[in-house]
């Protein structure tokens, strides 16, 4: 259903994480960008914990030689779920807040070091605009 909503309104989706599909799935996000999408992606990958980012976001801003712009909704009317992520539907008509943070470059590197502090830095922006 979701996937038709989606679809309707113009969007795609790529279903790929760190468990299932991962490379497969990048390499239709880069295709994706070269031909001039925008990309979002969810920060925390299928099993948690929550609002910790993997290192996907950071691999592709840096192969795409795009920024991040980090994104936080809070919806003031929803059903919040009991999973491991709390996830959120909101209720029709419920005001939504949204917060963007500052555009975040990632420089190009091949320390993996340096790309964890970059993936440290951007969550470190997430959890102050959910907090």
């Amino acid at each position: 259903m979701a996937r038709l909503i989606v679809k309707h309104l113009g969007m795609g989706s790529v279903r790929g994480s760190s468990s299932r599909r991962g490379a497969t799935a990048m390499r239709e996000l880069l295709d994706r960008v070269e031909a001039g999408y925008d990309i979002a992606i969810t920060p925390d990958g299928p099993r948690g914990p929550v609002y910790e980012l993997g290192p996907g976001l950071v691999y592709l801003a840096q192969k795409a030689q795009l920024p991040v712009l980090p994104c936080h909704a809070v919806f003031h009317g929803a059903w919040r779920l009991r999973t491991w992520d709390r996830f959120t539907i909101p209720k029709p008509f419920s005001r939504v807040d949204v917060t963007l943070g500052p555009l975040l470059r990632v420089p190009a590197s091949d320390d993996e070091s340096a790309l964890r502090d970059e993936q440290r830095k951007i969550e470190s922006v997430l959890r102050e605009q959910a907090g």
